[in-house]
């Protein structure tokens, strides 16, 4: 029950729905200050959430729920502070990240704007595949701006991949997970 009440207190927050309603019609710089103000919201809404969630998980339950968070977000994540601050990642890093995260948001709008400019008819499949081949670029282009430690670290983080229910029924008892390569 008070999982749901803080999961219910996140989804009245509508902060997000208007930052997405105005990015629309905003310019290229008017959408940069928004992603920034994007960034700055989920960042609080999620340390609210570990506040919240802390006192009510177990210590186990607890460390899963970040790794799950973290494998969510993806390497985004290391934009948050406290992630950032036990990657250990330097002025440079957060800077080369910062600048990755821009070029990736303008060309992910250039794609959504080819797309607007279609009448909203494109191929929605080959836009699907687009999106995601842009997404594993930049991953590749930001998992490489850190050091060997700082990556080993980063998929520690992560933890492991979860398993599909149907994919672990299959599987023997006490043969675990399949090993995945790290991100």
């Amino acid at each position: 029950t008070k999982i749901r009440e803080i999961s219910d207190k996140l989804r009245e927050d509508t902060r997000m729905r208007d930052i997405f309603g105005k990015m629309r019609d905003a310019s290229e710089e008017e959408r940069t200050a928004l992603q920034a103000d994007i960034a700055k919201i989920v960042e609080e809404q999620r340390k609210q959430s570990d506040a919240d969630l802390k006192p009510v998980l177990s210590a186990e339950q607890f460390t899963r729920y970040r790794q799950l968070a973290t494998q969510s977000r993806g390497v985004s994540a290391m934009a948050d502070s406290d992630i950032a601050s036990e990657l250990k990642l330097t002025e440079e890093q957060l800077a080369k990240l910062k600048s990755l995260s821009e070029e990736n948001g303008k060309r992910r709008t250039e794609m959504f704007e080819k797309m607007r400019e279609a009448g909203g008819r494109g191929n929605f499949e080959e836009m699907r595949t687009k999106g995601e081949e842009l997404r594993k670029e930049f991953e590749e282009k930001r998992l490489a701006v850190l050091t060997d430690a700082q990556r080993l670290q980063w998929t520690a983080m992560k933890g492991p991949e979860p398993v599909a229910e149907a994919d672990a029924a299959s599987k023997p008892a006490g043969s675990g997970s399949s090993a995945s390569s790290p991100a």
